[in-house]
């Protein structure tokens, strides 16, 4: 569940100490904390009320798994604030029980870009209860997010916009994506609520008159891309995707929004990739699910969510730009994103 690049922005901060607290974290993050000599307390799950319904339909956990931390107020014995991210998460929950209990202030981050259903239906909504009511500072990771929260009815004031970022010394462009023939990248996980299926038939349509292009896919999940002019790396590790990118010169990310019958269930909130991808110089053609149009500004190509059309177009005009990178410096570099944290933090509490 905790990923490499929540435990790179955690090595960030500066004028803070940081201790990244994990749930059974994976071996690429545990390596990268040791590597870094950052702090790791990576803690065992247990499952909530027995079970976990979520593993049980989907057969893995995710982050909406009803499962929490053990131990973690042991953990956060000598910690002088928390931090957790999204409202409905029962670690989140958890963490705002343990806040409360050894009287330090809670942070949350929140992703989430619409009223997400799981605000409102048991048990969920008592985790999003307890964090909106303990949470001394909020941090909004897009414009979406903080017109969540104040639907929400949080106080304009414990709410403070500031971007995720992009470790940019690891991120940048390579020497060669300014020729002729193109390689669109998809980074990301093989479902077709991540508009795989979509992307691929579009690729069917656009490769008949563009035979020398090529698709590259990376990612695991249920889908398998293959067929003539894509390659398809399967699963990388993070630390081996710089190469990727830099390899690359057209980064696509055509979500759709995923449901549970007639309710949304998720929409692209914030993408990391796409973080990655305007860091390494790609030019990049995202759908309009979620808060995509808002991280990629409108410089790219934005299309319609699930529009085969539309993506064949986009992959036909678009052109190979060198903006994206000094977007990147501006709105998502990580060190100074994290500084800006610091301050708010240290500034409210």
């Amino acid at each position: 569940m905790p990923r490499v690049t929540q435990a790179e922005f955690a090595k960030s901060f500066k004028q803070l100490e940081p201790v990244f607290i994990t749930g059974n974290a994976g071996q690429e993050v545990r390596e990268y904390c040791k590597e870094n000599s950052l702090e790791h307390r990576d803690l065992s799950l247990r499952k909530s009320f027995g079970f976990d319904p979520v593993q049980l339909i989907l057969g893995r956990r995710t982050h909406q798994s009803w499962v929490e931390l053990d131990r973690l107020r042991a953990a956060c014995y000598d910690l002088d604030f928390l931090e957790t991210y999204e409202l409905y998460h029962f670690f989140s929950g958890q963490a705002a029980e343990v806040a409360e209990v050894i009287k330090i202030p809670l942070i949350t981050e929140v992703w989430t870009s619409f009223l997400h259903p799981a605000y409102f239906i048991p048990p969920y909504s008592h985790t999003v209860r307890k964090v909106l009511k303990n949470t001394d500072l909020f941090i909004a990771r897009s414009k979406l997010a903080r017109e969540t929260l104040l639907r929400l009815g949080v106080a304009k004031d414990k709410i403070k916009i500031i971007y995720h970022g992009v470790n940019l010394k690891r991120f940048f462009p390579g020497k060669n994506q300014q020729k002729s023939e193109k390689i669109f990248l998809y980074v990301g996980e093989l479902e077709k609520y991540k508009g795989v299926e979509v992307l691929l038939n579009a690729w069917r349509m656009y490769y008949m008159n563009h035979k020398t292009d090529r698709l590259w896919v990376v990612g695991k999940g249920s889908i398998k891309p293959k067929g003539p002019g894509v390659k398809n790396f399967g699963y990388m590790r993070h630390t081996e995707l710089p190469r990727i990118y830099r390899m690359a010169n057209v980064f696509v990310s055509p979500s759709i929004n995923r449901y549970l019958g007639p309710i949304k269930w998720w929409e692209e909130f914030f993408s990391y990739t796409l973080m990655e991808a305007m860091a390494s110089g790609l030019s990049i053609i995202g759908s309009d699910s979620g808060g995509i149009p808002e991280e990629i500004g409108n410089k790219n190509i934005v299309v319609k969510k699930g529009s085969v059309e539309d993506l064949v177009k986009a992959m036909e005009n678009i052109q190979i730009i060198n903006s994206n990178r000094e977007r990147a410096k501006i709105f998502f570099n990580l060190s100074k994103n994290t500084r800006l944290l610091e301050n708010s933090i240290l500034r409210r509490l």
